[in-house]
């Protein structure tokens, strides 16, 4: 469970497993107001209603970015890009 009452009394927090910090990030991205981050991709059309796919995809690419040198975000980048434009090529 990711929830933690008292962050100050064990470092429980620090040690979430991949789900919980699957769960982590999906929380925080909700918590981005869409027109203040960057739609890597606008033409490819949200399919959540409070499109947080889109932001859940933003902050994703963002951090990479942040976290990579710029030879590996690159190759990761035009992967993705990759995906998205078959996707829209080919919708099911």
């Amino acid at each position: 469970m990711m929830t933690n009452k008292n962050e100050h009394e064990t470092d429980r927090h620090l040690q979430m497993n991949f789900v919980e910090f699957l769960e982590f990030l999906g929380r925080c991205a909700d918590k981005f107001d869409i027109d203040k981050i960057e739609d890597f991709f606008p033409e490819y059309k949200p399919k959540h209603p409070k499109r947080l796919d889109k932001k859940l995809e933003s902050v994703c690419l963002i951090l990479m970015n942040n976290i990579l040198n710029p030879k590996q975000y690159q190759q990761i980048y035009n992967k993705y890009k990759e995906t998205v434009e078959s996707e829209l090529s080919n919708p099911k």
